[in-house]
């Protein structure tokens, strides 16, 4: 479903942060975080961008690449979804096997 946008109200609870990434509202957002924030930060050396999981760092290929990450998933608090407090950098592969886990019970698991 490459390039599938779902019309989205905001207001409706979605699955789970699957579904969430597929609407337009998280797209612009990612965008935004990506363009606004992150690297003007990275770019006057005030962040340095990494995983602050594993402390990957780059460079991005096809096989490993930066995610926005819910600190609180999605699924257990919808309404921090679009929260900037609620984001993390993450590689692809520590997003995925966090999942929807809290970030104790990652932490827990990995360390």
């Amino acid at each position: 479903m490459k390039g599938w946008t779902r019309c989205w109200d905001g207001k409706e609870i979605l699955k789970g942060s699957w579904e969430l990434c597929q609407t337009k509202q998280w797209k612009d957002f990612r965008r935004y975080m990506w363009n606004e924030i992150i690297i003007p930060m990275e770019i006057y050396g005030e962040i340095e961008v990494k995983c602050a999981y594993c402390k990957w760092k780059g460079p991005r290929t096809k096989d490993t690449y930066f995610c926005l990450d819910h600190v609180i998933p999605y699924v257990e608090r919808p309404d921090l979804a679009f929260d900037v407090g609620n984001i993390l950098i993450a590689c692809n592969h520590c997003n995925k096997k966090k999942g929807n886990l809290s970030l104790k019970e990652f932490l827990e698991t990995t360390c």
